[in-house]
C-alpha cells in the first residue's frame, strides 16, 4: 500500500527534506510538499500521516493539530504540536565545540544564542559543562530573538548590545554560536568592530550549512548536524506508528558530531596577535616545501628574532618546531582518516619525498607511518561503536 505523507516545515531545512525524500523513495511513499510553496497546511488534507517541524510557529502547530492525523514532529522545540517527537543529543554539539576550542588552547569562551529555547539551552549546557570540567567559564551573549512570541526583531538594539558585549570580552576568545546563521551574525559584528577573526575572536556554528558557512565574510567553522538522518529516522518512526509497532511518544537518536574547520576558528589561541597570525599562516601553508621562518615572520609583521622570542614566550617552542609539529599532526590525521599513500601524504604536507616523511615520522614516534596506520585501524576494529566527535578541515573558501 502506498502511503500519502504530508511534509510540514516552518523554514527551509534542506536536510530535513533530503532525509524524508530518501525514506519515501526506499519505501514507496507519496509525499505532499505543497506547503513548502504556500506556507500553509492544506485544510482538510486526508492522507495517512504528517512529518513536521513547526519551529517557533504556534499558528503552524495549530494547523497541524487540526488535521488529527498521526504525526511525528522533528524535535521538541515547539510544545504546541500534538505529535510524537524525535530528537538528537543537542548537548553533544556544545561538547564538540568545547573540545575543539580546548584543543586550540583557548581560555576565554562565550556562547551566542538564537533565543531562549530548548535547543539553545541544551547546546549551551553541553558547551558550559565541558568547559567547567576544564576549569573555565562561559560568557553569554545577547540572543537574536528576545521574545519567542513576537514576529518583530529590534535589530538596532540587538546589534548595539551585541557589539558592546563583544567589544568588552577579553581576547582572544572562542565564541560558540547556536547555529550557522548566528555564527555569520557574530562574524559580521566582529568586522564592524574591527576585531580580527579568528586572531581575536574565533567563531563556531552548528549545522554546517555550506551555503551560509561559505558566504560568510570569513568562512565559518561548524559542528555538522546530520539533519537528513534525523528526518529519515522521523519517517521510520511514523511508519512504525502507522503499522502499530511504536508505542512510545518520543525517540532520541545517537549523535555523531563532526567539526568542520574553516577559517573562522582555524587558529591556535595565544595572547599575542603576531604569534596567532603566524600560527594561522603556518597551518594554511603546510603543503609548501619551502615554508620558511622568514616567510612566517613577514606575514606576522615581525622580524625573525622578535617572532622567535614571542613564540618561546607564548608557546614554549620555536617557529620551526611549530612548523614541524603541525606537519606531524596533519600526517597523523591523514594516516588515520585517509587511504592516501605515504608518497601522497608527503606531497600534501610539504615533505620532499615519502622516504623523508618516513624517516622524520619514525624518529618522532618510534614507529613507521605504516605501523601507525595499522595500529589505529586495529584500535578502531576492537573499539565499541558509539557516537563520536570527528574533525574535518574544509579548505574551500579559505
Amino acid at each position: 500500500m502506498t502511503r500519502s505523507i504530508l511534509i510540514v516545515l516552518s523554514t527551509t531545512h534542506h536536510g530535513f527534506l533530503r532525509g524524508v525524500v530518501k525514506y519515501a523513495r526506499e519505501h514507496g511513499w507519496h509525499l505532499d510538499a505543497t506547503m513548502a510553496y504556500t506556507g500553509i497546511v492544506p485544510k482538510g488534507w486526508s492522507g495517512d500521516g504528517v512529518i513536521s517541524h513547526c519551529g517557533f510557529s504556534s499558528d503552524l502547530a495549530q494547523q497541524v493539530n487540526s488535521l488529527r492525523l498521526p504525526t511525528v514532529e522533528i524535535t521538541r522545540l515547539n510544545p504546541h504540536v500534538n505529535a510524537a517527537r524525535i530528537d538528537a543529543d543537542y548537548a553533544a554539539f556544545g561538547v564538540a565545540a568545547a573540545e575543539y576550542f580546548l584543543d586550540r588552547r583557548f581560555k576565554r569562551f562565550a556562547y551566542a544564542p538564537l533565543a531562549d529555547d530548548l535547543f539553545g539551552a541544551q547546546r549551551a549546557q553541553g558547551f558550559i559543562d565541558r568547559l567547567a570540567q576544564a576549569g573555565f567559564s562561559v560568557t553569554p551573549l545577547p540572543p537574536l530573538i528576545t521574545d519567542l512570541g513576537t514576529q518583530v526583531i529590534d535589530w538596532t538594539s540587538r546589534v548595539n548590545e551585541l557589539n558592546a558585549r563583544l567589544h568588552a570580552l577579553a581576547k582572544p576568545v572562542a565564541v560558540f554560536a547556536y547555529n550557522d546563521a548566528v555564527g555569520v551574525d557574530i562574524i559580521k559584528a566582529c568586522r564592524d568592530l574591527g576585531l580580527l577573526v579568528p586572531e581575536q575572536v574565533a567563531v563556531m556554528g552548528v549545522d554546517n550549512d555550506e551555503l551560509l558557512c561559505e558566504v560568510s565574510q570569513v568562512p565559518l567553522s561548524s559542528v555538522r548536524f546530520d539533519l537528513a538522518e534525523l528526518a529519515y529516522q522521523a519517517a521510520a518512526f511514523l511508519d512504525d506508528i502507522l503499522d502499530g509497532q511504536a508505542l512510545e511518544s518520543h525517540r532520541a537518536i545517537p549523535t555523531a558530531t563532526e567539526v568542520v574547520i574553516r577559517r573562522s576558528s582555524d587558529i591556535l589561541a595565544v595572547d599575542n596577535v603576531h604569534v596567532a597570525k603566524a600560527c594561522m599562516f603556518i597551518a594554511s601553508n603546510l603543503t609548501d616545501q619551502n615554508l620558511s621562518v622568514e616567510a612566517v615572520a613577514a606575514h606576522a609583521g615581525l622580524g625573525e628574532r622578535g617572532l622567535l622570542k614571542a613564540f618561546i614566550k607564548h608557546l614554549g617552542r620555536t617557529v620551526q618546531q611549530e612548523i614541524s609539529l603541525r606537519r606531524d599532526e596533519k600526517v597523523c590525521d591523514l594516516l588515520r582518516t585517509s587511504k592516501m599513500t605515504i608518497k601522497e601524504i608527503a606531497s600534501s604536507v610539504g615533505f620532499s619525498s615519502g622516504n623523508y616523511l618516513t624517516r622524520s615520522f619514525t624518529h618522532r614516534h618510534h614507529m613507521s607511518p605504516a605501523e601507525h596506520r595499522r595500529n589505529h585501524n586495529l584500535a578502531d576494529d576492537l573499539s565499541p561503536k558509539k557516537a563520536s566527535i570527528r574533525v574535518t578541515r574544509h579548505s574551500a573558501g579559505n
